[in-house]
């Protein structure tokens, strides 16, 4: 393994249930509460669900859990998972 985590960034893994027509769809946070978080997604593929993505999302950034929460993009996702760390567990 060469790369790290030395800020101890933790991710969040969303899940859209009824995204993707049907078959789910995922999308990832990662950060921390005190530098923010980025997000991340693919949004669709050029064949639908499937394919290059035409519109991807790479890391538009939330000051907070809870302000992503509140926007638009927050607001499709059913479930998130917690993945938690540290600077002291990622060393």
């Amino acid at each position: 393994m060469n790369k790290f985590d030395a800020d101890g960034d933790s991710a969040v893994v969303l899940v859209q249930y009824d995204g993707a027509m049907g078959m789910g769809y995922a999308a990832i946070l990662i950060g921390n509460e005190v530098n923010g978080w980025n997000y991340y997604c693919n949004n669709g593929g050029s064949l639908w669900v499937a394919g290059t993505s035409e519109n991807p999302i790479k890391g538009d950034h939330y000051e907070s859990l809870q302000s992503f929460k509140k926007s638009d993009e927050g607001t499709r996702y059913d479930e998130a998972f917690l993945l938690e760390a540290s600077a002291s567990t990622d060393k």
